[in-house]
């Protein structure tokens, strides 16, 4: 339990410090415009919230799995392609977007 206690810290660390690294920019840059842009620029960033979350989960199924589309980028590219699914980069690359709303808009 020990080690998956601490992974778990670990990733909600890193996912910390990534949505502090790109909400709070965003927030200070919305809080630079008029009141009436704020609240259009406040329902661009919440606008993410309107999709179910069970769709944004399969969407970064689709882009991270062996056959998916980052692999076919990577191929493109003449790269190896990659398995992120089912690791440790997956939830720290699809897990802060879902958050980051919450970011923008407490720090707005």
């Amino acid at each position: 339990y020990l080690s998956a206690y601490l992974s778990s810290l670990w990733f909600g660390g890193v996912a910390t410090a990534i949505l502090r690294a790109v909400g709070y920019p965003i927030a200070y840059g919305m809080s630079r415009f008029a009141p009436a842009q704020r609240r259009f620029l406040l329902m661009l960033v919440i606008l993410p919230f309107w999709t179910s979350f069970l769709i944004r989960i399969y969407a970064w199924i689709a882009i991270l799995k062996p056959a998916g589309l980052l692999s076919a980028a990577l191929g493109v590219l003449h790269r190896a392609p990659l398995n992120l699914l089912d690791t440790g980069a997956a939830v720290i690359v699809a897990g802060p977007p879902g958050a980051a709303p919450f970011t923008a808009a407490s720090a707005c």
